[in-house]
């Protein structure tokens, strides 16, 4: 059983507060996703602890630097969504956020569809396609004002894939480790000044259970 509350760390050091219910819906997000997991290959992490830790928590811990996140009517994109993670978390977190998840893997697709179904998360919708195909069809063509991406690719090649996406002064939110961030410095430099962002990092966090560091790097957009 998920047992997600604001005490948990780094949840209370980042003074992050879970909306009314939300604890409740980690656990049907839980229930939900492992059991999808039993027939299709979501994820390898499901242990309620680790879940917690790994998937719930790291998901919407971007909700303390990006406080718009908890609050604003705001249209995402979660680039390469894979199991759901952290479009379905977030969608949940903030029903307002109108979130599209996208995977070239149309099983995954399917499978976050199913467990946005099963769990009346009527702000999340999914797409089967590649970013960088999507990115030039007019309806999708700058019309986000933010892309996401979780454990996906290297910064510069997220800026050159997302960049497409992105409404006027739009920015790309990266989930990544403090030394994925170090290693991909020089490539993120060169692309996000041939394309015009500004960048801004967060703190650095620690997950418990030695689920390592977390940072993340932000693409504004100068145009």
């Amino acid at each position: 059983m998920i047992n997600l509350q604001e005490s948990d760390s780094p949840l209370d050091e980042l003074k992050i507060q879970l909306p009314e219910g939300f604890s409740q819906k980690a656990e049907e997000i839980y229930q939900v996703v492992t059991k999808i997991n039993e027939t299709h290959n979501l994820t390898r992490i499901t242990s309620p602890e680790d879940f917690k830790i790994r998937h719930l928590i790291d998901s919407i811990c971007s909700v303390a630097y990006y406080p718009e996140l908890a609050t604003e009517s705001l249209k995402i994109l979660d680039l390469g969504c894979g199991g759901g993670f952290p479009c379905i978390p977030l969608s949940a977190y903030n029903p307002q956020l109108d979130i599209t998840g996208l995977d070239s893997e149309g099983t995954k697709v399917k499978c976050v569809a199913q467990a946005a179904s099963e769990l009346g998360l009527s702000n999340l919708k999914t797409i089967h396609a590649r970013g960088r195909e999507l990115a030039i069809k007019e309806e999708h063509k700058a019309q986000y004002d933010i892309v996401t991406a979780r454990a996906v690719a290297t910064a510069d090649k997220l800026i050159k894939e997302c960049r497409q996406f992105l409404k006027p002064k739009g920015r790309i939110l990266l989930y990544k480790t403090p030394e994925a961030i170090k290693k991909e410095e020089k490539l993120t430099l060169r692309e996000a000044k041939k394309y015009k962002f500004d960048i801004e990092l967060s703190p650095i966090f620690t997950l418990p259970n030695d689920a390592g560091q977390r940072q993340f790097i932000v693409f504004h957009s100068q145009r």
